[in-house]
């Protein structure tokens, strides 16, 4: 049963997302640190649909989570919008996920403004989840974008989790 603040924050393209979607190497951190995940893949292999799937399994424990792009965590941190509650922001929710982390132009403010988010929630040992098409090893495309502290900062801890298939939006 998915909750009230699960259906209200969550897309209508996501909310027909099931367990059976979530790949188990994806529940790993709510067993163990509940640190942060990087689920990376191709273009379509379902990343997006698995996290909405976790987020409507493990709405109930988690305080606060937000989901958004870069652009959309980033605009929110330069207004200050609060969403109604105080830790809602990028920096403090109890979870945040940057979605198709790679798709937006990273410009200097916002990479700036980005490493702030990262290594604030990082400090609070605060999970982030990355959706990404770029892979996140040493020195790779995801490196090259969101830079060495950030990446390191969020890298620190994470779980990668490999999302392989085909584009579920051609078939």
């Amino acid at each position: 049963m998915t909750s009230a603040r699960w259906l209200h924050q969550t897309p209508p393209r996501f909310r027909d997302a099931r367990p059976d979607m979530i790949p188990d190497d994806m529940r790993v951190p709510w067993l163990a640190h509940r640190g942060n995940v990087i689920a990376f893949g191709a273009t379509g292999t379902g990343k997006t649909f698995a996290t909405y799937a976790l987020l409507a399994e493990k709405d109930p424990q988690i305080k606060s989570w937000m989901v958004t792009t870069i652009d959309g965590a980033v605009e929110h941190f330069r207004n200050g919008n609060e969403h109604d509650m105080r830790r809602s922001k990028p920096d403090a929710c109890g979870l945040l996920v940057l979605d198709d982390v790679g798709v937006d132009t990273m410009t200097e403010w916002a990479s700036g403004a980005l490493d702030r988010i990262i290594n604030r929630r990082h400090e609070r040992m605060l999970p982030t989840w990355v959706t990404t098409n770029l892979d996140p090893s040493d020195g790779g495309p995801l490196y090259q974008y969101l830079g060495n502290r950030a990446w390191s900062r969020l890298v620190s801890d994470a779980h990668v989790v490999l999302m392989g298939g085909k584009d579920r939006r051609q078939a």
